[in-house]
């Protein structure tokens, strides 16, 4: 019979993995930062259009928080992006601060990847960022105070 579980079937069976990886075991050693190589220059960028801070899981407190967010959204609360701007800033070969005021890639790692995760085409996210209905994102993501589009 244990050949037709599936692997949540199967994981949710193993009494170690369920206590090792339950949010009570969990969140004392949250959040998880993304990991990042060591020594990566600062960005050259000391201002942003937009700028992404990590939120907090304390919200994951409340057990009706856990029916109500997608895993997108508690990923949002359990990792802590600050690392990759760094990363981010390197890979757009920022080498100085002169010229326009970017959004912070962190903020824009974030709204791609809710783009991909949500399957909407670029006109379609910039619209849904601006909708009230995805404050909440918006603010996640760190464009709660600027305007996109």
């Amino acid at each position: 019979m244990a050949a037709n579980l599936t692997p949540i079937e199967t994981r949710a069976q193993d009494v170690v993995f369920v206590t090792q990886c339950c949010f009570q075991a969990l969140q004392d050693r949250l959040p998880f930062a993304w990991p990042a190589p060591p020594h990566v220059s600062p960005s050259p960028k000391k201002r942003y259009r937009s700028h992404y801070v990590y939120p907090g899981w304390e919200d994951l407190r409340a057990d009706t928080a856990w029916e109500r967010l997608s895993d997108f959204d508690l990923t949002l609360r359990i990792v802590d992006f600050d690392p990759l701007r760094p990363v981010l800033a390197q890979l757009l070969g920022w080498t100085s601060a002169q010229g326009q005021v970017p959004f912070d890639p962190v903020s824009i790692f974030l709204l791609i990847g809710w783009q991909i995760t949500n399957g909407w085409n670029r006109t379609e996210t910039l619209r849904n960022i601006r909708h009230p209905r995805y404050a909440d994102c918006a603010e996640r993501f760190g464009f709660e105070a600027c305007v996109i589009g």
